[in-house]
């Protein structure tokens, strides 16, 4: 399978979300030749609480996403635009951890990587951590987005159905016994495939696009929550998603990429006094993406290539708070996976002629605990990790340790340290920059050692009134990162032996990052900067030297705003707007041509007349694409009749209809490098009610 067909669909499916599809592929230049976030502690950022409505912001999909209101903080790189790929103070895309109620959710994207896969409905509050990482997180080597997900109503049942230009939502909560136990479930659908066959006859003739596509997106998910005793709850949850995409580009073949996510949880929270708190967890989590291939339907022959993970986690941790202001925290955790990346089968006739098993099995055990005194002048919590892995011939123990410390200087004015050592395990072998799902995760081995980063981080915060000002600068270290080094394999049978594929190597970045906040009673406001550097190195590739990361963005600006007129009590609205612009990030090439020779051949006229021509890169990542700006607007009403709230936002995403570049290619009928651009001017729109 080739990877262009994936950047392909991307512009199939944006043209379902309804606009005119846009196919402008632009040559290059001449020049080229041959929401609301407040900063807690550190670098920590909380959503707290988050519920629907506090989503008003431009969204491409039309889905309220935390992933995008992340990617405009201080510090993190965009990939592709419109894409849910984000890579934190240099490291990459799989270095970032997200989870569900402490449990690891590894297909996080519907659509391509256009939203997230969690709705918004079923979340109580975020934390996004990239410094000072609490010691019960850990095998990420980037930043933890962790989601909480809310309970259902002990007192009266209430619900909420949604609309959105992609996805079509409904969650209902209730009690079963009153003021005891709650049960809440949530689902939503995308009818993104009818969509696109209704707008399919009207696409230009230019378009390569399938006469059909059949889609399944889809999420559920359920919660039961009990009260125990006096401050205890027991809370059994599960989640579910699904996406599924079968088109045809040419005769007699048909394309299926999907990927799904299951999720299952048993938990317990238990404040036995004001001293001592006892938290125990067991989840399960089963992660699977496919892509197949049929041919011929005279004598069929399926071509499958799937990649799992199938993990079973326990922890119980517990807290002793001594004396006020200090803290005590201890907790075991256990995880066991079964990986099977890469697996292939070929079929002939409903008989496996062929196929290759790529089972692993990965152990890691872990004990870790922290230490968190709070005073007027002085705050600091030091956090360590031991963590014990075990994956068929490699067995190590790798420890972890997190430092941050805050100097309350003068009223308003803190300084702030952190110190981050931290394992990653589970590697990650990106293909397309989108953070889409099918991405291939592999266990660490004798060739992939884990990942290990290092990271400083010092800087000020101040507060006054409305405003409040944070800016610091960091400096962190990589080593073990893995590269693979054909990304399109990833789309083919040869990923089976992805391990022969694979360079590991090292990877530095600095920076500095400042972010203002202003918040008043009807308007609110962030710019964000961000000035950075990264770097990457590896054996097989440039010599061993040093080249620039693929999203090294030297610069990132965020600005974003909200006014908020108020008639009444029953009716609220307002404009919203985000600007942002950041550099280009880079791309592989081609600096020249040389001729291709084969020894032993004759020297000969001939022989040189029939030579034929390699292309030649300086290094990888060697062209700068151009800068990046976007300027999306929105307004949003909400009002309340009866028992009921409304609420509706309207928007339009890249208001200036900027061709931003997404890739390059070359034509190879003009011999020229050309750019393609995937989102033109696009509208957005939800709709909610909430009963």
């Amino acid at each position: 399978m080739k990877w262009t067909k994936y950047l392909l669909l991307m512009l199939i499916l944006a043209a379902a979300i309804p606009t005119r599809a846009q196919d402008r592929v632009e040559a290059l230049k001449d020049s080229i030749r041959s929401s609301f976030i407040v900063a807690d502690r550190f670098r920590e950022v909380f959503l707290h609480p988050v519920q629907p409505r506090t989503f008003k912001g431009v969204f491409l999909s039309g889905e309220p996403d935390v992933i995008k209101l992340i990617q405009t903080i201080p510090g993190v790189s965009t990939g592709i635009e419109g894409t849910s790929a984000y890579y934190v103070r240099g490291g990459n895309f799989g270095n970032n951890l997200i989870s569900l109620d402490g449990t690891t959710l590894y297909g996080a994207s519907h659509l391509l990587g256009l939203t997230g896969v969690v709705p918004v409905d079923v979340v109580d509050n975020i934390r996004f951590q990239v410094g000072g990482i609490p010691a019960e997180s850990g095998n990420f080597t980037a930043s933890h987005i962790m989601m909480e997900s809310r309970n259902g109503s002990m007192v009266q049942p209430s619900g909420r159905f949604s609309v959105s230009t992609t996805m079509v939502g409904l969650s209902f909560s209730t009690p079963i016994i009153k003021e005891k136990m709650s049960f809440l479930v949530s689902g939503r659908y995308s009818p993104l495939g009818w969509e696109y066959n209704k707008l399919r006859p009207h696409f230009s003739e230019g378009i390569p696009a399938p006469d059909s596509l059949k889609t399944l997106v889809a999420d559920l998910f359920g919660k039961l929550a009990v009260k125990t005793g006096r401050n205890g709850e027991l809370q059994v949850s599960s989640f579910y998603s699904m996406d599924a995409y079968r088109f045809s580009l040419t005769e007699n073949s048909t394309d299926l990429i999907c990927w799904q996510n299951w999720l299952g949880q048993i938990r317990y929270d238990n404040r036995i006094n004001d001293r001592f708190s006892l938290k125990a967890r067991v989840s399960a989590n089963n992660y699977v993406s496919l892509q197949a291939i049929v041919r011929d339907e005279v004598n069929p022959v399926t071509l499958q290539l799937k990649s799992s993970i199938e993990e079973i986690h326990a922890d119980v941790q517990g807290k002793i708070v001594p004396v006020s202001g200090r803290s005590w925290q201890m907790g075991l955790e256990t995880r066991l996976a079964r990986f099977n990346p890469g697996a292939y089968k070929q079929t002939k006739r409903q008989n496996s002629d062929f196929g290759i098993d790529n089972t692993r099995i990965a152990q890691v055990y872990t004990i870790y605990g922290y230490f968190e005194r709070q005073g007027a002048l002085l705050d600091y919590l030091f956090s360590v990790r031991g963590n014990l892995y075990h994956s068929n011939r490699l067995t190590r123990f790798d420890p972890e340790f997190r430092t941050e410390i805050r100097w309350h200087l003068i009223s308003g004015l803190d300084v702030n340290a952190t110190f981050d050592h931290l394992v990653q395990y589970y590697h990650t072998l990106e293909g397309i920059p989108t953070g889409w799902s099918p991405d291939v995760k592999v266990p660490s081995g004798v060739l992939t050692p884990p990942e290990k980063a290092m990271q400083v981080y010092g800087g000020i915060q101040w507060e006054k009134g409305p405003l409040l000002l944070t800016t610091g600068a960091y400096y962190k270290y990589m080593r073990n990162l893995v590269y693979f080094m054909d990304a399109k394999a990833l789309f083919s049978t040869t990923v089976s032996s992805w391990e022969t594929k694979v360079d590991v190597g090292k990877g530095l970045s600095y920076g500095w990052e400042v972010q203002a906040d202003v918040h008043l009673a009807n308007m609110e406001g962030t710019l964000a900067y961000t000035l950075s550097k990264t770097d990457r190195a590896f054996p097989q590739l440039n010599a061993g030297n040093a080249f620039p990361a693929k999203f090294d963005r030297r610069h990132i600006v965020s600005a974003s705003g909200r006014i908020k007129f108020c008639r009444s009590s029953r009716f609220e609205h307002g404009p919203s707007t985000l600007v942002s612009y950041f550099s280009g990030h880079y791309e592989s090439l081609q600096s020249g041509t040389y001729p291709a020779l084969i020894l032993g051949m004759p020297s000969t006229d001939e022989y040189y007349e029939s030579l034929a021509t390699r292309r030649y890169y300086s290094h990888p990542n060697n062209y700068r694409m151009p800068y990046y700006f976007r300027w999306d607007i929105g307004y949003y009403f909400d009002w309340k009749d009866n028992r009921i709230t409304h609420h509706l936002n309207v928007g339009i995403y890249n208001l200036t209809n900027r061709h931003n570049a997404a890739s390059l290619y070359y034509d190879e009928i003009n011999g020229k490098w050309k750019q393609l651009s995937i989102f033109p001017i696009m509208p957005s729109l939800n709709y909610s009610f909430t009963f």
